[in-house]
């Protein structure tokens, strides 16, 4: 973090793009780390795949860069009173999990 002494960051998103995957595959980790009580999500979604933009008549596929990060993007449990042994036991689960399905 480059900021000033002033300010902080609030950690609020930790988010991470796994090489290789489909948005499928990427749901599959998804549910498996659900599985093992751990709560990883998609944190962007990209406009045309949103009701009212799709309305407007624009095309996930006209924006191929932003389908691409959706589709291979997680975000992690992070959270100010998150403690080493929980982040541990996030990364292992991933890791398990990642050998698994890719």
């Amino acid at each position: 973090f480059a900021g000033d002494s002033h300010t902080r960051p609030s950690y609020h998103i930790y988010y991470l793009r796994i090489r290789g995957i489909c948005e499928s595959k990427r749901n599959m980790l998804i549910e498996r780390l659900a599985n093992r009580s751990i709560q990883a999500n998609v944190h962007f979604k990209p406009l045309p795949m949103l009701t009212a933009y799709r309305e407007l008549g624009y095309s996930v596929e006209d924006f191929p860069n932003a389908y691409s990060f959706y589709e291979s993007e997680i975000s992690l449990p992070l959270y100010p009173g998150l403690e080493s042994v929980e982040i541990e036991m996030v990364v292992s689960a991933l890791i398990e999990e990642l050998e698994k399905i890719l």
